[in-house]
């Protein structure tokens, strides 16, 4: 192809493409056409007429600068494309390739380059040497389009002068390189295969295998290829890197810098889809170094190694001032097996002020011999943040596997698998001023013989670290999960599972100054052999919401807690962990202050299989703790020689519990729930309050035990079904500890051998408000003091325990003479003796003590051998089985004074003061207060009562003296009843009548009634009420009453004599004198009746309806109404009151009166009639008036019409029309007479 141009009337060829082909001998040799092509590519490219050249096409081959002068390279012209690789003309086809899609294909990354080569190998010795060229091509700001595409280039050694590209040297402008292989060349300074000073412009490189070049000489740059920009602000020249192979470059002088691929200051990189592999560099980047911005994609770097001492970023060097502020993104890429003799196996970061964006990336199999053998990063001004990226199969021959860095590190669903470290952080290393913040991330497999198999942070650090897992990870000194050293660490929503350990903190390990917080997280199934199988944690430490579950450890299975530093625990399990000493779910030594706030212990085990193994749940060797509102549940302490405690242990430690439940734990030896002891000089102190702790299991003190200089105060605590194959079911005391308790509930425990409740060894207790109820034992169901005990019992209830032997309530021997004052023995059993107290060689005081129903074969309520003396005072001993009460060898005593005793009780000192009782002094068989008549009331001495209150919490001394007993009666003492009221009498009544005669007592009830008749000849059958019911009485009954009474107090008393007269009675005989009436309204009825026999009283009744003041034998009615209308009947008695009798019935009707209307004139006025006199008003002038009257049948008028001489002078008419003419003015009257003869009158004036 070529251009005719018309140059001074002379036509001037000008082409856009010449054809190079060595072998194209035969032809004019033009360039012009495959037939006629150069068969020197120089030619080409010094072709004269170029104005119009824009592509060279050059066959297989190979092709030199020069064939002497070794200062000659190929310089490709400016705005060229070059390609190479074509086949040209062949006797088959003469006219060889027409179109840039007929070339063979070229693909150096297959293996397949191009057969076009350009070699500087002038000496035609084959090998790379300083005689070949200095340098192979060259490039000169060159425009975008030229292009060098589908060569080999090789043999050039650039040696002269400053050293640079051995094989490709650009010199400014944009070139594109495609599918070149650049193998075999040196540069003494940078760019082995290429250098490019790219200035301002943008080189691209695609398909393309950079590979086996050098750079020779110290201090020099970029085996493979070397770029540098320039530019006045950050940004140079920008190198694209696309689908290219950069691999088995070196740098054989000391201190290089990327052995593939170096880049200088101001430098951009984009590589997409490309491979760094098997470079090597003495100093740092052994596949790379960069400086400047560079973004990765689809990239491979791997087996690339930095060595001779000093090597920094095996796989890739980053360091530079040009990226502050800027970041290197690296997205799906691989970085593996790349080796730094020095730090960063894989990669380093140091650029300051920078950032680390990866994405997708693969970390593999980088190995360093210092630190960081993935991944160093050095500088805390650079920020690492990675998402989705694995680290994996990375070793440091020491600090940080997978990564170490001092700089502020954000992950995001992050792996570090299998990295290996020989000093500590396998997984990671966080050292310095580093921050932290992990997400969604795991740590697995991880492995160092040092410290923080996972993790390891140290140094004024600090790290966040959320919703990840570390897991499998395995330190040998330490911290097989996590090491913090100095350290603020905050982890929530993590697992930290299956990590182990030689020594401590199988999971976690915080050293002192760490600030270690846990929230909503899960450590389980870690493992250590020394101490915090989960955790071991010496600094400050806050928990929240965590779980700590099937982990071991020698002592703290699931958590260690050691150091002078402040420790919150809340809302946390501790669940199956395993200890091998101490401490099964968590072990507490050398502590501060430590607090546990609504925490789960259960399942968790101390046992190493002998000997050894205290503290199933918790085990507290000293400082100060507060548990709260905490469960202690199925946890076990099998070392059969140490202390147990198997759900919680405390020595040396100030403790104090609350609201806690300690349950179902079992130990080998000593406190099934809690064991107290003192391991050292300081005094242990204990103090528990509401707390519950039952179901617990132990050789000695199934719920609780304390032993050796301990102090321990429980408070509103519950002790109950706990059982001991030896002593102490409920609790145990021994050695020189001192127990106070105030409000327990020891109850339903059980020992094998001695005291149920309560075993005390030489121990020192005091009881108060404490109920010991349902408790068994061989000897001692309650209570057991032996060797010189010291004890006080005060306001204490001992009920229905049991003894197979003796001592249901208690037993007390060697000198122990507890002290007992306000307590309440009752329903207590003891097999052979001492039903409630059985003594042996000791002799206890009890002062106003109740002894009730308790039962034994000999000695219902005590017993007493080997010169027992017990004293009693105050007390109320009854119902403990009369002659069998009390029950004394020849050599003990029972020593009374102002006590009670049932009759028939003997063994006890005669006293004038003491009281004895037929009928029970109680208020009912289960209520052992006093009832109101006792004689235990006010009986006691004041002398000896130190109490202020009773068992009820009343004044102790109500009526002046003391009471005896346990409870003060708090009422007015009952006095012998009496009759107060009744029955009467005498009394006579008729036969049939009913007889009720009752009687009014005074006392204290129940009371039991029963009536006699007759001076007691015999019982009235059924009249067993205070009052004497007859409900028809007899002629039989005649006689005389009186009533025997049997008071509440068993006191009985008779009444006086009740007599009744019964008589027969005759009835009068009645006539009326009509049987009835009829009258009406207004008028007035008079019924005499006739009366035979005497008779005291008359009644007259209305429809059986008693008339109020009718009380003679007349019925007199005046002024009658309807409503008086009915049968009236006459109710007469006879003078005894026995006989009676009823008249027959009168009956009355009642008529109404008639209603009146009368009829005026038209034009009449009438005024009322509201008074019963109308006044009538008849027009003027007056004529005779005629007026109808209504509403009778018989009409009587009456008119006065004047007066003379003061008499009237009337007109007067009858008739049964009811028409009455008036001829006058003035008054008349007129009467009305209906059918029934009732009248009504109306009056009224006429004007």
């Amino acid at each position: 192809m070529w251009l005719t141009l018309l140059v001074g009337g002379v036509a001037t060829a000008q082409p856009t493409r010449l054809y190079v082909n060595a072998n194209a001998t035969a032809g004019a040799n033009t360039g012009l056409s495959w037939p006629d092509a150069f068969t020197s590519l120089q030619s080409a490219l010094t072709f004269p007429n170029s104005q119009s050249l824009t592509e060279i096409w050059v066959a297989g081959g190979l092709y030199k600068p020069h064939a002497s002068d070794r200062t000659v390279r190929f310089q490709i012209p400016s705005g060229v494309a070059v390609y190479g690789g074509f086949v040209g003309s062949t006797p088959g086809n003469p006219t060889g390739e027409t179109a840039l899609g007929q070339r063979p294909a070229v693909n150096p990354i297959a293996g397949n380059p191009s057969s076009s080569t350009l070699s500087g190998d002038i000496d035609n010795n084959q090998t790379l040497d300083a005689a070949n060229t200095d340098g192979v091509v060259s490039f000169s700001d060159v425009a975008a389009t030229t292009r060098l595409d589908g060569f080999v280039i090789t043999g050039g050694w650039a040696s002269d002068g400053l050293g640079y590209g051995g094989g490709v040297r650009i010199q400014g402008g944009t070139p594109r390189l495609a599918n070149l292989l650049i193998t075999d060349n040196r540069a003494t300074n940078r760019g082995g295969g290429l250098d490019a000073d790219l200035f301002l412009g943008t080189m691209t490189i695609s398909d393309s295998r950079i590979t086996r070049n050098q750079c020779t000489q110290d201090f020099s740059n970029g085996g493979g290829v070397y770029a540098v920009g320039f530019s006045s602000g950050p940004d140079g020249g920008t190198l694209v890197i696309t689908g290219t192979d950069i691999s088995q470059n070196t740098m054989a002088g000391n201190f290089g810098a990327g052995g593939g691929l170096s880049l200088g200051n101001i430098t951009a990189l984009t590589m997409v889809n490309s491979t760094i592999r098997q470079n090597s560099s003495t100093n740092r980047g052994g596949g790379l170094y960069t400086n400047n911005v560079a973004a990765l994609t689809g990239c491979d770097i791997s087996q690339n190694t930095a060595l001779t001492g000093n090597g920094q970023g095996g796989g890739w060097a980053i360091e530079g001032g040009a990226l502050a502020g800027r970041p290197v993104r690296v997205t799906s890429t691989t970085i593996s097996q790349n080796v730094a003799d020095n730090v960063g196996g894989g990669l380093v970061c140091n650029a300051g002020n920078s950032e680390l964006l990866m994405t997708d990336v693969v970390v593999s199999g980088n190995r360093s011999s210092v630190e960081g053998g993935g991944l160093l990063s050095g500088n805390n001004s650079v920020t690492l943040t990675l998402t989705n990226t694995t680290f994996r199969d990375n070793e440091s021959a020491g600090n940080g596997g997978g990564i170490a860095t001092e700089s502020i590190v954000r992950l995001t669903n992050t792996r570090f698998e299998n990295n290996r470290s020989a000093q500590f952080g396998a997984g990671m290393y966080l050292r310095g001023n580093a921050s932290a913040s992990i997400a969604g991330s795991t740590f697995h497999q991880n492995q160092t013989p040092a410290r923080g198999g996972g993790l390891y942070a140290a140094g004024s650090t600090s790290l966040t670290l959320t919703n990840s897992v570390l897991s499998s990870n395995t330190a040998l000194a330490g911290g097989g999960g996590s090491f913090y050293d100095n350290t603020t660490a905050v982890i929530t929503s993590c697992t930290v599972t299956s990590n182990t350990t030689t020594g401590n903190g199988g999971g976690l390990l915080a050293e002192q100054f760490t600030t270690l917080t846990l929230l909503n997280s899960l450590i389980t199934q870690n493992r250590s052999l020394a101490i915090g199988g989960g955790v071991l944690r010496i600094g400050s430490f806050t928990a929240l919401n965590t779980t700590f579950s099937g982990n071991i450890g020698n002592r703290g299975g699931g958590l260690y807690n050691s150091g002078e530093r402040v420790v919150s625990i809340s809302a946390c399990t501790f669940d199956s962990n395993t200890a091998l000493r101490g401490g099964g779910g968590v072990g507490d030594g050398y502590l501060d202050r430590i607090t546990y706030s609504n925490c789960l212990f259960q399942n968790n085990i101390a046992s190493n299989g002998g000997a050894d193994g205290s503290g199933g749940g918790i085990r507290i060797t000293s400082g100060t703790a507060v548990i709260g509102q905490s469960r202690f549940l199925n946890n076990a302490a099998l070392g059969t020689n140490d202390v147990g405690g198997g759900g919680v242990v405390l020595f040396n430690a100030h403790v104090t519990l609350n609201d806690c439940i300690v349950s179902g734990n079992r130990s080998a030896t000593w406190g099934g729930g809690i064991a107290v002891d003192r391991g050292g000089t300081t005094l242990a102190t204990v103090v528990v309050t509401n707390t519950r702790i039952e179901s617990n299991t132990a050789q000695n003190g199934g719920g609780y035990m304390c032993r050796n200089p301990s102090i321990n105060q429980l408070t509103s605590v519950t002790i109950t079904g706990n059982q001991s194959m030896k002593d102490g079911g409920g609790v145990f005391v021994s050695g020189s500890a001192t127990l106070v308790s105030a409000n327990l509930l020891i109850s339903n425990n059980v020992a094998t051998e001695w005291g149920a409740g309560v075993y005390s060894n030489s121990g020192v207790s005091a009881f108060m408000s404490t109920s010991l109820v349902g408790n068994h034992g061989r000897t001692g169901g309650a209570l057991l003091f032996n060797n010189d005990s010291q004890s006080t019992i005060t306001n204490c209830f001992l009920l229905s325990n049991t003894a197979t032997t003796r001592g249901g309530a208690m037993h007390c021997e060697n000198n122990s003479n507890p002290r007992l004052t306000q307590v309440l023995a009752a329903f207590n059993q003891g097999g052979s003796d001492g039903g409630a107290f059985s003594h042996k060689g000791s002799s206890p005081i009890y002062t106003g003590v109740t002894v009730a129903n308790n039962s034994a074969t000999v000695g219902g309520a005590f017993s007493g051998t080997s010169s027992s003396a017990p004293t009693i005072t105050n007390s109320v001993i009854w119902g403990n089985g009369g002659a069998s009460a009390i029950g004394n060898d020849g050599t003990s005593s029972l020593s009374a004074t102002y006590s009670l005793f049932e009759d028939g009780a003997t063994g006890y000192n005669a006293s004038a003061t003491n009281r004895v009782s037929v009928p029970s002094p109680f208020v009912s068989a289960g209520n052992f207060r006093l009832n109101a008549c006792g004689l235990a009331i006010d009986a006691g001495n004041n002398a000896t009562n130190t109490a202020s209150l009773d068992l009820d919490g009343l004044t102790r001394v109500q009526n002046g003296t003391v009471d005896m007993g346990a409870y003060e009666f708090s009422g007015t003492p009952t006095a012998r009843g009496g009759i107060t009221a009744g029955p009467g009498g005498p009394l006579t009544v008729c036969v049939g009548s009913a007889v009720s005669a009752p009687v009014s007592v005074s006392g204290t009830g129940p009371f039991n009634y029963q009536w006699y008749k007759d001076a007691f000849s015999s019982p009235v059958a059924s009249q067993t009420t205070a009052t004497l019911t007859l409900p028809s009485a007899g002629l039989g009954d005649t006689g005389s009453y009186s009533v025997v009474i049997v008071d509440g107090c068993l006191f009985s008393f008779t009444s006086a004599g009740f007599s009744l007269s019964v008589s027969a009675g005759v009835p009068p005989v009645l006539t009326l004198a009509a049987n009835s009436s009829v009258g009406c309204v207004g008028s007035g009825v008079v019924l005499p009746v006739t009366v035979a026999g005497p008779v005291t009283n008359f009644q007259w009744y209305r429809d059986g309806q008693l008339i109020s003041g009718q009380l003679s034998a007349t019925l007199t009615l005046a002024g009658i109404q309807p409503t008086q209308a009915g049968n009236y009947s006459l109710v007469a008695t006879d003078t005894g009151g026995c006989g009676s009798a009823t008249s027959t019935a009168f009956s009355l009707t009642v008529r109404p009166v008639p209603v009146v209307t009368l009829s005026f004139p038209t034009g009449s006025t009438v005024v009322g009639p509201g008074t019963g006199v109308a006044t009538i008003t008849v027009p003027a002038p007056f004529t005779a008036t005629t007026m109808q009257a209504f509403g009778g049948t018989q009409f009587d008028w009456l008119a006065v019409i004047d007066r003379i001489n003061g008499y009237e002078i009337r007109q007067v008419d009858s008739n049964t029309t009811g028409l009455f003419t008036i001829t006058r003015t003035g008054p008349f009257r007129l009467t009305v007479t209906d059918s029934n003869g009732c009248q009504r009158t109306v009056e009224g004036v006429i004007h």
